[in-house]
Parts: structure tokens; sequence; C-alpha cells
């Protein structure tokens, strides 16, 4: 599903503000990021674990499914309560309380997120980013994030593997030199590329959903979470009807490509963020 623009900031931002970096002031090819204590990871970890993982809770998910429920009722009860309000105005102000009320019902880690950030504008930029990165990784088999700093550098395939993922990439500080003087140069060879790579239209499919499942559990289990003990036990989680892989062997030969993969995208993207 498409999501629409807010008209504010650009979606090279966005990603960045996602993922916790931030650019460099005095040298857009420089990033930071926080530093957050160890513990505080641990937490994250083992909350993805209980609501993501294959071991996931089920009694707190349903519990927090129907607090959440709950949660949206008041919600929408506290708009109706606002007369004569515009609906993004309205729901900007009861947003930042209720959506901290959510984010406390499904046990998220308080550190990794502000309050006061949350609003329609930036719930919606963060949806855009994290669809981004998800088509990326499906569709580049590379971290956005590795593009992104690529295209800062001018390289002009990662323009164009960026704009394929999303054409607000055709408007964004990350890829505008390269744009602009290809546009200056009327290289008309590149500005076909450019057209092509703007008409593309990702469709996903449950292979692709299946390794950005696995690139989860990479991540959570290298944080220590408990994960299935056998492929098999994992291969009957994901694909109990055996519709996506032929045998258990198959499955394990792609489990252990995306493995391989995974941990290469990660290198490569803190690499191209070091500068290096």
């Amino acid at each position: 599903m498409p999501i629409r623009s807010t008209g504010k900031g650009n979606l090279s931002t966005w990603i960045l503000k996602f993922h916790g970096i931030s650019q460099d002031e005095k040298s857009s090819h420089k990033y930071t990021t926080p530093q957050y204590d160890e513990t505080v990871f641990v937490r994250l970890v083992d909350w993805m674990g209980k609501v993501l993982g294959p071991y996931l809770n089920p009694r707190m998910v349903e519990r927090a499914k129907a607090e959440s429920e709950e949660l949206g009722e008041e919600t929408v009860h506290s708009l109706r309560q606002i007369p004569n309000a515009d609906v993004k105005e309205a729901l900007n102000a009861v947003l930042p309380q209720k959506a901290a009320q959510l984010l406390n019902v499904w046990g998220f880690p308080r550190e990794f997120y502000s309050v006061d950030d949350i609003s329609v504008s930036t719930v919606r930029q963060m949806l855009r980013a994290f669809r981004a990165l998800a088509v990326c990784l499906q569709l580049h088999k590379t971290h956005i994030l590795t593009l992104i700093a690529r295209a800062s550098k001018g390289q002009r395939q990662a323009v164009l593997d960026l704009v394929k993922a999303d054409r607000m990439f055709l408007h964004d500080p990350c890829t505008e030199a390269v744009i602009t003087q290809a546009e200056m140069l009327n290289d008309y060879n590149f500005l076909d590329q450019l057209t092509r790579a703007q008409e593309y239209r990702f469709k996903p499919k449950m292979r692709g959903l299946h390794h950005l499942y696995f690139h989860l559990i990479f991540m959570i289990g290298h944080f220590g979470a408990p994960l299935p003990k056998t492929r098999l036990e994992l291969l009957r989680i994901l694909d109990p009807h055996g519709k996506e892989y032929k045998s258990l062997e198959s499955f394990e030969r792609d489990f252990q490509r995306q493995r391989e993969d995974f941990w290469q995208m990660l290198a490569d993207a803190e690499r191209e963020l070091r500068g290096e």
C-alpha cells in the first residue's frame, strides 16, 4: 500500500532517523549514532523476541491486542469531544499521549522513542521509511543506508536503485547532485534509466517476506533471544503447508544464504557510513 508523503522533510532524513542516525552538519558524508546502554539493547531484543520472534508470548500478544482495542475506542471518543476541529489537528492533539500509552501496552522500551516527536506526520514518515527499507532489502539485496551513502557520494546506480524503491528519492538531498548534473549535461541515457526506475512498481512475494523475517531473527538471535533449535522447527512455523520450500534441505540452503547476505549487508552499510 503506498504511503503518501507529508510534504515536509525528505525520505533519506526520515530513514536515518528511523535507524537512530544523524548526519554531521559540517559534512554530509559523516554520520553519528546515539550511544545506548547495553541493558537498553537487551530490553529491546527481549521485547522483539516476545512480540515478533518464533517463540512469541501468545498471552502477552493477546492481552496487548485487547488493551490496544480499548485504547483505540478511547481515542475515537476523545476525537469526538473536540468540536469543529480539523481531523489532523485533532489527531495531533491526542496522538502523543495515546501513542505513548499504546507503546507502553506493548512493552516497547521507553528509551527508543520520544513522546514529543509523535504526530500524524512523524508516524507517516516512519512508515514510509520502513517501507523503503523493506523494498530495498527484497529488491536490491542491499541495505538502504548503503544506497543512501553511495548516492550521496555520486554513484549513479545507487541513485537509480533508490528511485526504483521509492519515487520520493527523485527529490532528495542524497540524489540531488547526480540528477541535477545529468539534467544539465542532457545525459539522456541516464535520464531514460531514471524514468524507467520511477515507473517500476514493486510487488512483494511470500519468499521475500520470509527473508525479511529471517533478517529479524538473525538480529535478535545475535543479541541472545531464543530461536528454534532446529531448521525443521522453524520451517514448520513459517511454511507449515510446504508451499514455499520443497524440502528441508532447500529451506536450509535459503536460510544459510540469507544469513550470509544479512551480515554482509550490515557490514557494507557500516563501511559506507564510516566513509570507507
